[in-house]
């Protein structure tokens, strides 16, 4: 506690105006509490003053308590109280992770960042499967693909990411290469963009763009009104489809992934088609694949599935109706 002694008194307190007393309506928990929701510092000084003073007492870690606060700023999206504590408190920069700023980045923010030694290149933890703050913001909800671009083109944002360690297992997370997401979430101009500066392609660039499509019940066949984000959405979904199927002439039936399977449990190894005939809003997406000339005849190598057999598997009647009727077509040739 000595540590925390300046001038005779506990560094910190001479900010103090109220008794140094802990009650259940005055205490650090309480004062950070308020300093969080009116973005104070004044009254982040007087919380974290009194928790040096009284916590060690309680057998309790301040740092640890100190670390929480920090958090909770995090959550509420305050510059003023991060750089404070960033700047005064001991706070260590790599506390701010990916995920805890992804919502409410800004070039402001990410430039106070990196001024204090903030990586533009973290990763979240395994919970979050090593996300970096692009793999956020290249999703285009969150209207952020400028902020993508200067991150890359200006700070160093790497394109491609590193396995991310999980906390002492064995196996490491890797997360999906940054063009697949794009083709998933993202547009095509981000998606051109990212190939421009050397993100790799997939195996499964299409089969995701596909499942969002049909996830998201997008008509390939027509454009809707965007007039909610959700028509949105589907609008963007359609023109990825169309850009990677009728400019890019990505296979039509190919497979989500290269070779042969190494053992009955190998993910993947379906087509486009497949992943779309395994979503309940998925009829239109098939209805187009088939028009493009997807075969829905093609099985899973492990599993023995088709397209049909994935719709059949989840209920997914709209689409079994469609696969069908493609069928009797056929035979009727």
């Amino acid at each position: 506690m000595d540590d925390y002694i300046q001038d005779g008194q506990p560094a910190g307190t001479a900010e103090l105006s109220s008794p140094l007393t802990w009650t259940p309506e005055h205490n650090a928990y309480t004062l950070s509490a308020a300093a969080v929701e009116n973005d104070s510092i004044p009254e982040l000084k007087k919380s974290l003053a009194l928790a040096r003073i009284f916590l060690p007492k309680f057998d309790t870690d301040y740092v640890q308590f100190r670390d929480e606060v920090f958090r909770d700023v995090l959550g509420h999206h305050s510059i003023t109280l991060l750089t404070y504590m960033l700047d005064h408190e001991g706070v260590p920069v790599s506390l701010v992770t990916p995920n805890s700023i992804f919502q409410w980045a800004s070039l402001p923010l990410i430039e106070a960042l990196i001024a204090r030694g903030w990586d533009v290149n973290a990763q979240d933890g395994a919970a979050f499967n090593g996300k970096r703050l692009i793999d956020y913001l290249v999703r285009e909800r969150y209207g952020k693909e400028d902020l993508v671009r200067w991150l890359i083109e200006g700070k160093g944002a790497a394109v491609e990411s590193q396995p991310c360690d999980t906390d002492g297992y064995k196996t490491r997370v890797q997360l999906p290469p940054l063009l697949e997401t794009c083709a998933a979430f993202g547009s095509v101009s981000m998606f051109k963009f990212l190939e421009e500066k050397g993100a790799r392609s997939s195996w499964r660039i299409l089969h995701v763009a596909v499942e969002t499509a049909a996830s998201r019940g997008a008509n390939p066949d027509c454009e809707v009104p965007a007039q909610t984000p959700n028509e949105k959405a589907k609008n963007m979904s359609v023109e990825m489809l169309h850009y990677l199927v009728d400019e890019r002439q990505l296979d039509i039936n190919g497979m989500d992934a290269d070779g042969t399977p190494q053992n009955p449990t190998d993910s993947h190894w379906d087509t486009p088609i497949c992943y779309a005939s395994r979503c309940r809003n998925g009829a239109p997406v098939v209805r187009w694949l088939l028009k493009k000339g997807a075969d829905p005849t093609s099985k899973n190598p492990n599993s023995g599935f088709d397209a049909v057999a994935y719709a059949k598997e989840a209920k997914c009647d709209e689409v079994l109706s469609v696969l069908e009727e493609w069928q009797r077509t056929k035979v009727q040739r």
